[in-house]
């Protein structure tokens, strides 16, 4: 009987013979084509699965003994349009145009030939054609997107209504008007209110203009309340919400109205209505009292729409930016943004850490802090969560000595906090998702090499403690020691305890986080500052007095989520602050804010997760211009963020007034938002009915008094 191990040996020389010897050539079956392509620019394809070639020199050891050279002739597929080989998967949104151009699929084999007689290939022709665009125009008059067959738009009554802010809208289904007319909004002063309009019946390429009248009493006192009107653009997202993995292949795509644009969508299709995202913000000195004002829709050639919006202000105000309490942590990934603009500009090219690079993500951290963010995303070692560090490690005298070159954090810990972001800094990692590497300068040489330092070993002690002990110097001597907290990403339990005994052996002092998937233990959970559980684990995990306690939602649960699916709502991001409040958490942590991996700015997709798991904003271009592109997702998040803020105002003067029966009231509201209620997709009805009972507290108790 021959043994495993001589089987083995036995079967990879037959192997490598009979590949010297067989010369057959990789072949598509007979009936194997590749359809000719029409594509649009901006507008993402279903992932197309290319043909398989066979019958040719395999070696087994590579890709599990499948074909996997396939190439394509031109070489450079149109921009953003992405090929996986092994997959033979075509996919991606073209970015540019492209006149009909003859394209080759080759199939080239293992061995060493690439004879155009050594390989198999299938022909096709790809087109990229213009989908156009709206034109700009002053104020809030906007050209709609010009459509083909106008005559269906034409036939509809032009008509408008209000719509729930809780919905996306799909654009293979296009949706009917409520005919709601009338909007009954009521809020604090410093608040946010925010709905969606539908408007029907609009002739394409005709100006659509949308302004609002100023807001008065029945008596004729007025306020200055800033109207502002947006337009949802669909963005490419999935058919569904799937745990992590979920997407292997994409079959089918789902476009979704996301991204709040300042312009109406240009991929709208024929007799689709227009939506419109309308947002009321409510001046803080505004007067308490009722307020009437008239939204006027107009289009070429129609008597105008009007809606009526009724404005109940209150006399609570929500405090300000600098002062509320909602713990919102969103990791940054700076350098994505810089990728992406790298990615289609090859030959203008801006450094990481720049001023250009800079400029680049100004706008959207100050969208994040506008949010709420005060948290700092700070990289303390390379890959620690895949992005380059912000302060670079110097090995001396062959490591004898250290030093360390700040000047990058330093610079971004003071961009952030001139743009509003000025609280905790999150120092990513003692331990990274690179595990036991160390990437380091060698100041002799000047090359890039890296420590294998395993968790808990003499070097990785070694290293971490002097750096600890310079960094601390350091932020003591900028002011910055105490908000910051060495944090740490689903580190397993053993890995935790050696990096925390690590810590507290350089000094006890140091605040130390961790976002834990599953739970530790409480000597672990004990040694945490912030602490911050997976939605569906942190239920089970006591924490302590004197810690900042939040929660996350990962790849891994469908419900609540900020992912971009067909069955998925929006609503849940204004649910999870309520449900931080149910729990007692002081708020909530996301892993991305923008880490944007697909070259198109609306589409969301990235590799086997489902949509929308990357980011919550969208980006306008890839150029030296993009801006950030607020979504419904985000600007609900801020609504349920504001409701969190009323919530603990309304609290303390319920607690001064002994007002038992308000408190019952309000926690019945923010009891109601369950796990097993979320999960179940119930949020927009929850929230209907929590924020009434808001409403009724606010209406029922005063400022300063007690009645």
């Amino acid at each position: 009987m021959i043994g495993a191990f001589a089987f083995a040996l036995i079967f990879v020389f037959w192997g490598e013979t009979a590949m010297a010897q067989n010369d057959a050539a990789p072949e598509f079956a007979d009936c194997a084509r590749i359809a000719d392509m029409v594509l649009f620019m901006g507008v993402a394809i279903p992932d197309v699965v290319l043909p398989k070639a066979t019958g040719c020199n395999i070696d087994p050891s590579v890709h599990d003994g499948d074909l996997s050279d396939y190439s394509f002739h031109p070489a450079s597929l149109p921009r953003c349009l992405t090929f996986n080989r092994f997959k033979r998967v075509l996919g991606g949104a073209p970015t540019v145009t492209l006149k009909k151009t003859a394209y080759t699929l080759w199939a080239h084999d293992d061995d060493d030939k690439y004879a155009v007689s050594d390989a198999g290939w299938l022909r096709f022709t790809m087109e990229i054609r213009d989908t156009g665009g709206p034109e700009s125009s002053a104020g809030a008059s906007v050209a709609l997107p010009a459509t083909e067959q106008n005559a269906t738009q034409a036939a509809q009554v032009f008509a408008a209504s209000f719509e729930s802010e809780y919905q996306w809208f799909q654009r293979d289904l296009p949706p009917a008007l409520s005919g709601e007319k009338r909007w009954n909004a009521a809020g604090w002063r410093g608040e946010r209110l925010q709905k969606q309009v539908l408007i029907s019946g609009i002739t394409g390429g005709r100006r659509l203009s949308i302004e609002a009248t100023d807001f008065s009493t029945e008596w004729g006192d007025t306020i200055a309340a800033a109207v502002s009107f947006r337009y949802p653009q669909f963005v490419v997202g999935d058919i569904e919400a799937r745990g992590c993995d979920g997407y292997l292949v994409r079959n089918e795509i789902a476009h979704l109205s996301d991204a709040l644009q300042p312009q109406p969508s240009p991929d709208h299709p024929p007799g689709y209505p227009a939506i419109v995202w309308i947002s009321i913000d409510i001046p803080y000195d505004a007067d308490p009292g009722r307020y009437f004002g008239t939204i006027s829709i107009r289009s070429d050639g129609k008597a105008p729409a009007r809606l009526k919006v009724s404005l109940q202000v209150s006399t609570w105000k929500l405090p300000l930016p600098s002062k509320r309490k909602f713990h919102l942590d969103l990791w940054q990934f700076p350098v994505s943004v810089l990728d992406r603009y790298n990615d289609v500009n090859p030959q203008r090219t801006i450094e990481v850490w720049s001023d250009g690079h800079y400029r680049l993500v100004e706008p959207f951290y100050r969208y994040l802090a506008e949010l709420g963010q005060r948290v700092v995303t700070a990289y303390i070692k390379d890959g620690s969560l895949a992005a380059p560090s912000m302060i670079e490690w110097i090995a001396l005298e062959n490591g004898k000595r250290w030093k360390y070159d700040y000047s990058v954090f330093d610079a971004h810990v003071r961009r952030m906090a001139s743009w509003g972001i000025d609280g905790q800094i999150s120092a990513f990692s003692p331990v990274g998702w690179n595990g036991d590497e160390i990437p380091f300068r060698d100041a002799a040489s000047g090359e890039r090499r890296v420590f294998k330092a395993p968790i808990g070993s003499r070097i990785y002690n070694a290293l971490w403690n002097n750096f600890l002990t310079d960094f601390k110097a350091h932020l003591k001597e900028r002011g910055w020691f105490e908000k910051t907290v060495l944090y740490m990403d689903e580190v397993p339990e053993d890995e935790m305890e050696r990096a925390i005994g690590l810590i507290r052996f350089n000094d006890e002092d140091w605040k130390i986080g961790l976002a834990y998937g599953h739970a530790p233990n409480r000597r672990v959970i004990g040694s945490l500052y912030d602490v911050s559980g997976y939605y569906e684990t942190e239920p089970k995990v006591e924490t302590y007095e004197g810690q900042l306690t939040t929660f996350y939602t990962s790849c891994s649960n469908k419900r609540p989520n900020s992912f971009v699916a067909a069955d998925a709502n929006p609503a849940d991001m204004t649910a999870i602050p309520w449900y931080a409040l149910a729990r007692g958490h002081h708020g909530y942590l996301r892993w991305a804010f923008d880490n944007w991996k697909t070259c198109h700015p609306l589409d969301l997709r990235d590799g086997r997760f489902t949509a929308g798991d990357f980011s919550i904003v969208y980006r306008s271009s890839n150029d030296a211009s993009m801006t950030v592109v607020p979504s419904v997702r985000s600007e609900l998040l801020r609504d349920g963020i504001e409701d969190f803020e009323k919530i603990q105002v309304l609290r303390e003067a319920i607690a001064r007034c002994n007002r038992e029966d308000l408190r019952f009231t309000l926690q019945t509201a923010v009891d109601s938002f369950s796990n097993e209620a979320l999960m179940a997709g119930q949020a927009p009805d929850l929230l209907v009915q929590a924020r009434e009972r808001l409403h009724e507290v606010s209406r029922s108790i005063t400022p300063n008094r007690c009645r």
